[in-house]
């Protein structure tokens, strides 16, 4: 390839890490393919770039919360919003040619609302779309398919406005006819490797591919090394940045001996006042489970300083891969090995296709290899979803599936993503006792089954927080939130909250900040999993909660149809229409993203119809403008 003067900017907005993660892979992509490249935080503009300077860029973008953009891309659309739109007398950024993916989850009430509005920015300034349509990713359903399919063609499209952009400046008068160039050419040559006949056997084989040429993603070169030093490391394994140390008070189980369902509650003391609000979270940072760490560290390559938790390493480049950085989540400096896999790296994770094909290079057996090749390959895409991704399988169960495979402790460190703090809702009120938080969360178990995974998995976070001692202690992060009271008290509130979604409720109504409260609790049974059920009569009884509606989906009366909280709020339609659209009151949903609050937005629709003798079309323009206006808020998790 030609070296070209056009710099390409890979510019990410993460608030999970996830975007940046992929962001850093394309630059990774680009360096090994001669390409001129940059990639950085969106935050970072006027610092480190400047976006109307920038004639070629590739834009990585998550969502947060209601549709929100990441925190760390705020700042740089409010900066897009604000500048005047392009018109005769302004050039706006018709200079910028770009491609954009975006990650989301339609579990969520507004899906790939953070990327849509940066998309709708660039619009309107004249961005040019070198790569369209911008392509959003699904993490619910085909997020993985979705952003493979979107690199595997990228770097044409880069190539080819590259050369057209180039082209244009050498001659201005190609400008428009360079709009009509720019088309994919699907023409490449894919990496091709030589198959034998395998028997179908599920993760194992498939008998589909056999003689099938594949074209595989780019192999990721190994370009990190660990080496034994003397040298000491100050650096926390739990950063420094805004961390509490809390310790455990205590952890009692809140569902009944006999529930099947293990919900429980944890008490922190902190040493010293946290200014936060109800419905704010705090992130708990949990380490990787011992027994997962010794298995995968007794398939790696053997080391003598492997297992070695007193032998700090130094983190260094390879010779011939000067240039490239580590892993921005690892330091220079590790404890050790065992410390790193601890605290640094997400064994959990599901394997991506990039680690597959680096670890089927490390495999030896041939048929094992070809597996891991086909699983990774565009032609495998199907294999991949159903017994890697959908069962959830991460490096551990990899490894114990194909036992030739031996992977170097550096892969591993180099593929694997940083291991992300857990946020949980607090559910109490600084007006109780500023330096006492709790959390309720249920303890999630993952049986083996017949899926292809090494055992049975508890919760990687409350599976370590369940077994946590009093006197404990922890580090957490204070994580503020829009999921919080309205400022006027005379605003009504409706609370929507089954299960654990309770918990940010309970503070809200500690804290006594709204005059008209309406709770929607919904469990099993009332002797089962009905949690926080004496506190909450007593918020009805002394007026603090003006309504208490709990649904049990279980009743132990025979005869009895379980309900949800989804039919009390049909029962209550009238009521609920009124305090939300008549009165101005503010909606808060709280628990599972993927059944309960899709139903409840379905029943918002429905009832909205139902009252207001309006169509389903109108009703959803109704629920979408409660959310613009943030007053039907959501926090769920998948």
């Amino acid at each position: 390839m030609t070296e070209s003067s056009i710099r390409v900017y890979i510019l990410y907005g993460s608030q999970n890490g996830q975007s940046q993660s992929i962001a850093e892979g394309l630059h990774e992509d680009a360096i090994f393919d001669g390409i001129d490249c940059k990639v950085f935080c969106l935050k970072d503009e006027g610092k480190l770039f400047d976006i109307r300077k920038i004639k070629l860029a590739v834009f990585i973008c998550s969502t947060t919360g209601d549709g929100d953009p990441p925190e760390n891309a705020r700042s740089f659309i409010d900066k897009l919003n604000n500048l005047p739109a392009a018109d005769d007398d302004n050039d706006g950024l018709n200079q910028l040619h770009f491609a954009l993916l975006g990650l989301g989850n339609s579990d969520y009430s507004t899906f790939c609302g953070g990327p849509k509005k940066l998309l709708t920015a660039l619009s309107r300034l004249h961005a040019t779309q070198f790569y369209s349509p911008a392509r959003f990713a699904d993490d619910a359903t085909d997020g993985d398919d979705v952003t493979d399919e979107w690199i595997d063609h990228l770097w044409d499209h880069v190539k080819k406005a590259k050369a057209e952009i180039e082209t244009t400046e050498a001659a201005s008068s190609l400008v428009e006819e360079m709009k009509t160039k720019m088309q994919m050419h699907d023409d490449d040559t894919p990496t091709m490797t030589s198959l034998s006949s395998y028997p179908d056997k599920s993760l194992h084989r498939n008998t589909d591919l056999a003689d099938v040429k594949l074209t595989l993603p780019p192999l990721l070169f190994t370009y990190i090394h660990l080496s034994p030093t003397t040298t000491t490391t100050t650096s926390d394994c739990h950063g420094d940045d805004d961390v509490i140390t809390a310790t455990v008070t205590s952890s009692k189980r809140l569902t009944s001996e006999d529930s099947d369902k293990v919900t429980m509650e944890l008490e922190l003391q902190v040493d010293e006042e946290v200014d936060y609000q109800p419905g704010d979270a705090f992130e708990f940072q949990c380490p990787n489970s011992q027994e997962e760490i010794e298995f995968l560290m007794s398939r790696l390559q053997p080391r003598p300083d492997l297992d070695d938790s007193a032998i700090p390493q130094t983190l260094s480049i390879v010779d011939g891969f000067e240039g490239k950085q580590p892993p921005r989540h690892l330091p220079s400096v590790l404890h050790s090995i065992k410390t790193t896999l601890t605290w640094l790296v997400d064994i959990r994770a599901v394997c991506k296709k990039s680690l597959i094909r680096a670890l089927a290079d490390v495999t030896s057996h041939e048929e094992e290899a070809r597996r891991l090749r086909e699983l990774c390959s565009r032609q495998g895409g199907g294999d991949y979803t159903k017994h890697v991704r959908l069962p959830q399988l991460n490096i551990t169960d990899i490894v114990h599936n194909f036992p030739s495979c031996r992977p170097s402790v550096e892969l591993v460190l180099q593929h694997l993503p940083p291991l992300r703090h857990r946020p949980y809702s607090v559910a109490t009120s600084p007006r109780v006792d500023p330096n006492i938080l709790k959390f309720a969360y249920t303890v999630v178990h993952t049986a083996k089954g017949g899926s292809d995974r090494r055992a049975d998995r508890t919760g990687l976070a409350t599976g370590w927080i369940q077994n946590l001692a009093p006197k404990t202690q922890l580090k957490i992060r204070h994580r503020r939130s829009t999921f919080t009271l309205p400022t006027d008290p005379t605003v009504p509130v409706i609370m929507i909250g089954p299960g654990t979604g309770v918990a940010p409720f309970i503070g809200f109504l500690e804290h006594g900040g709204a005059d008209e409260a309406h709770l929607y609790f919904g469990c099993r049974r009332p002797g089962e999993d009905y949690i926080y059920a004496e506190k909450l009569k007593e918020f009805a009884a002394c007026g603090t909660l003006t309504a208490l509606h709990v649904a049990f989906s279980r009743p132990a009366v025979d005869g009895e149809h379980g309900k949800y909280v989804q039919d009390l709020l049909r029962e209550n339609g009238h009521l609920v229409v009124d305090v939300v659209l008549s009165r101005g009151g503010v909606v808060y949903v709280c628990g599972d993203a993927r059944g309960m609050s899709r139903d409840v937005r379905s029943c918002f629709v429905q009832m909205f119809a139902d009252v207001r003798g309006c169509t389903e079309a109108e009703a959803k323009l109704l629920l979408k403008q409660l959310v613009d206006e943030k007053r039907y808020k959501e926090d769920v998790w998948a």
